[in-house]
């Protein structure tokens, strides 16, 4: 089976199934890389949405399965959402796929989390955690936000959002080191995230590193 990485949806799933049908695609994994509105829909409406796209799925030979992003409700993501082709990861879950293993690890911090309501649309612990004793080596990790040495390296469109939140960027800063140091501890041929919604390349030793964009579907060619 194919094995595609998606970049954030945003609970986009109406624009992900065109491109599905578009392309015709079957008998494939997509992996998603955090970001798919988890929580901001109740949850009758979301289990409907999921159940929906669970049946799409199953029909197609499709399994999805995504991690967390900073836009989600970190609740959808302790194994509550497992279906038999939709599935809401776990921090830190390992699954091997057509023989490849790979490693999942979701969060990252909203900059304009100041602005948005609490349990509305923004949550708490919502950042990523770096707990270096669960990481596992692995030849593909998955996360939402990039290493410090992939990504932007400025402040960017930060710079007006830590007008009010001072700590912003140092967080920021702190939660991508923190990235670098998981990749360095799972020792991966290559590394995918999502987040900043424009495509980044990079290599840092053995590990190649794509940055994907919003709704990019980028198939993957690994070989051992």
């Amino acid at each position: 089976m194919d094995i595609y990485i998606l970049g954030d949806n945003h609970g986009q799933y109406s624009e992900l199934l065109k491109i599905i049908n578009k392309f015709d695609l079957r008998d494939s994994y997509i992996l998603h890389v955090g970001d798919g509105g988890e929580g901001f829909l109740d949850n009758y409406r979301s289990l409907n949405l999921y159940y929906d796209l669970n049946s799409v799925f199953l029909s197609r030979n499709i399994q999805y399965l995504s991690i967390r992003g900073n836009h989600s409700n970190p609740d959808f993501f302790h194994g509550n959402f497992k279906l038999s082709n939709f599935e809401l990861l776990e921090d830190y879950s390992f699954r091997e796929i057509e023989g490849i293993k790979f490693f999942f690890v979701g969060g990252a911090i909203s900059i304009d989390r100041k602005v948005r309501q609490e349990g509305i649309d923004w949550w708490r612990g919502e950042e990523f955690v770096l707990i270096p004793e669960k990481a596992q080596k692995c030849d593909v990790l998955i996360t939402h936000s990039a290493p410090n040495w992939n990504g932007p390296t400025t402040k960017g469109p930060i710079r007006s959002w830590e007008i009010d939140d001072a700590t912003l960027w140092a967080e920021c800063c702190e939660e991508r080191k923190n990235i670098s140091e998981l990749i360095r501890l799972c020792q991966p041929d290559k590394h995918f995230c999502g987040h900043f919604h424009s495509v980044f390349l990079a290599q840092n030793n053995n590990c190649k590193s794509r940055v994907c964009a919003e709704l990019e579907l980028y198939r993957l060619n690994y070989e051992k």
